[in-house]
């Protein structure tokens, strides 16, 4: 299906990056006629007891979502997707990881409930004029394309997204070493990057992907990764909460020598991440960092950092609301 929009003003990028205090993530991203949405995604969905992300939705007056990502089923990322069941439609494109429902036992059972009404969604009739537009994805995939957005000059800006991970061979290994062994499958092994490009801007979204997936994604690069990879990135969301056992993505990121311009991170406690120092290397890479909450945040904090790209103009910003702090603030008591 072909999407074309001419535009009255300015095309701007807002990518919301929404955390919790001790740990949960979602992100919230839109194209914009000026104010006015275009498209609109959500790459994780972590709504507990509170609405803080229902809010942002009806904050921003977003009424259906285009595209709709669950990265991995870890509960952190994959809860309350029954509250967001009414911005689902046949127009809504929802990308999940291969053989995510194939492990429903392993799983938390508020995750289960949620996986519970995709599955449903899945299941709908061919005819149902609700059923969404549902790819499960391994490797190199093309998950969104054709829509265009055209400026009063004439310039068009193509967006696309692009998922190269989970790895298809890293699952199977996994899933066969959990039927023969009765060992619990690592949930981040499902994990999906997304590449987001629109026009010259490039957008990556990483959850919780780990090293061994990085490695193999990056062994495997199609020409849109590969030139992707190869220039500046203009926003990372900094993968697994900052852990080192997914630094391998900052190494990768160095070998072009072109820099980051906004990463941003989110908190896991129980683990005691972000991990100050690859924080504090990624920001020595990037223009600035970010963290959803400071470190000496109270639990239950919540805090999103918004970055903003106007392509029309070329201006980028970020605004910070709730806990989140710049990396210069990590480590100090923010009174809010």
């Amino acid at each position: 299906m072909d999407n074309s929009f001419f535009l009255k003003n300015n095309l701007i990028v807002r990518i919301y990056t929404v955390g919790f205090n001790p740990e949960g993530e979602s992100i919230l991203f839109t194209i914009n006629d000026g104010d006015y949405i275009l498209f609109s995604g959500l790459i994780d969905c972590f709504i507990p007891e509170s609405n803080y992300l229902l809010k942002l939705f009806v904050d921003l007056k977003i009424k259906k979502l285009n595209y709709l990502c669950i990265t991995h089923p870890d509960f952190d990322h994959c809860i309350g997707i029954q509250n967001i069941i009414a911005k689902i439609d046949k127009n809504t494109k929802i990308v999940v990881p291969s053989k995510i429902f194939d492990f429903m036992d392993q799983y938390d059972s508020r995750v289960k409930e949620s996986l519970e009404v995709l599955r449903k969604l899945l299941s709908m009739n061919s005819n149902n004029k609700r059923k969404p537009i549902f790819n499960t994805v391994s490797d190199n995939c093309d998950v969104v394309d054709n829509w265009n957005f055209i400026d009063s000059r004439g310039k068009i800006s193509e967006l696309k997204i692009k998922t190269i991970t989970p790895i298809a061979n890293i699952i199977e290994r996994y899933a066969y070493k959990q039927s023969m062994q009765d060992i619990k499958i690592e949930h981040n092994y499902f994990s999906i990057i997304n590449l987001i490009q629109i026009g010259d801007v490039k957008i990556l979204l990483t959850g919780d992907a780990m090293n061994d997936s990085i490695k193999e994604a990056f062994n495997n690069l199609t020409k849109f990764g590969s030139e992707f990879f190869n220039s500046k990135i203009d926003f990372v969301k900094i993968p697994h909460h900052t852990s080192i056992g997914s630094n391998l993505l900052l190494s990768k990121i160095k070998e072009n020598e072109k820099g980051i311009g906004v990463s941003v991170t989110t908190v896991f406690k129980s683990s005691n991440l972000p991990n100050y120092a690859l924080f504090t290397d990624y920001n020595a890479y990037s223009d600035i960092s970010f963290c959803t909450c400071s470190e000496k945040s109270e639990i239950g904090k919540k805090g999103i950092v918004l970055y903003e790209a106007d392509i029309t103009s070329s201006q980028k910003r970020v605004y910070l609301a709730g806990a989140a702090v710049n990396f210069k603030n990590y480590k100090m008591e923010i009174i809010h």
